[in-house]
């Protein structure tokens, strides 16, 4: 059973997920007419959205870790 810190995680992951397919949707078919600002706006809100991400998977797997719960690498 996963611990309630652990589903908030995922969850967390989840949204992510959500807003980086939200903000793709956004711009889908008008990246290459952006201006200069506009992109550099797209790309810091991808960035923020894929750290956000893997803290919170790197914070996962320390707890499994902490608990010697087995995992391999990809």
């Amino acid at each position: 059973m996963q611990s309630p810190l652990i589903q908030l995680k995922l969850k967390m992951i989840r949204d992510n997920v959500d807003r980086w397919d939200a903000l793709w949707a956004s711009y889908e078919g008008r990246y290459k007419g952006m201006s200069e600002d506009e992109i550099r706006a797209f790309n810091a809100e991808l960035r923020v959205i894929a750290n956000d991400t893997m803290n919170e998977l790197s914070s996962i797997r320390k707890r499994l870790s902490r608990k010697s719960v087995p995992f391999e690498e990809v």
